[in-house]
């Protein structure tokens, strides 16, 4: 392959890695009858349902990816709602990021893993946030989303409850960072070199 050849595939793939840095995840609030939720995901998310039980999907599907319900524990604590619950095996305990309580259980199950959390948000809301997901999440014979533990635990760690101002927040930096300015730029790369290659073909 020629030099110049060579140079052009790699700004090629140098702009469309660009591009699709924009369409990762980011943080992302979420409207229940217990307040809004903040979570930082690895991809876009949207919910369609809502009350106290969210189903997360991806947008233009129906299939959850993630799964939360906030549960009256009904006099029970972290621990004995959970066992109640029927979890008790393969347990980690961990703190969100804003230090409540999460209790981490694994499922190996016969096909797919499934991660569940409980995160303890007794105190401000009498509520007991659970929390899961699988290790793949298929649709149709397509593999939806893929995860492990660990980045399950990093989205369970980022869970919380906000206030109206700290959603004010979040979108404002939201709005900073709106990916039209890098799309346009990332578009505009791509048809630069593609016209400096032309040219350099007429020599």
């Amino acid at each position: 392959m020629k030099t110049r050849n060579k140079l052009f595939l790699i700004g090629i793939m140098i702009s469309i890695n660009f591009l699709s840095s924009f369409a990762q995840g980011s943080i992302q609030v979420y409207e229940s009858d217990s307040g809004k939720i903040k979570l930082d995901l690895p991809m876009t998310l949207t919910s369609e349902s809502g009350g106290n039980s969210l189903d997360l999907t991806l947008p233009g599907s129906v299939k959850p990816i993630i799964a939360i319900r906030l549960q009256e524990p009904f006099g029970e604590d972290l621990e004995k709602y959970a066992s109640s619950s029927g979890f008790q095996e393969n347990r980690i305990e961990m703190m969100t990021d804003d230090g409540h309580r999460i209790l981490s259980f694994l499922d190996p199950g016969s096909v797919e893993e499934r991660y569940t959390v409980f995160i303890d948000y007794l105190n401000e809301k009498n509520k007991i946030a659970q929390m899961w997901t699988y290790s793949e999440v298929h649709a149709k014979g397509e593999t939806l989303a893929t995860f492990d533990r660990n980045e399950f635990h990093k989205i369970a760690e980022s869970f919380a409850f906000i206030n109206d101002t700290e959603f004010q927040a979040i979108k404002a930096e939201e709005s900073k960072n709106t990916p039209g300015f890098g799309t346009i730029l990332a578009i505009t790369s791509i048809f630069g070199i593609i016209c400096a290659f032309r040219k350099l073909n007429k020599f």
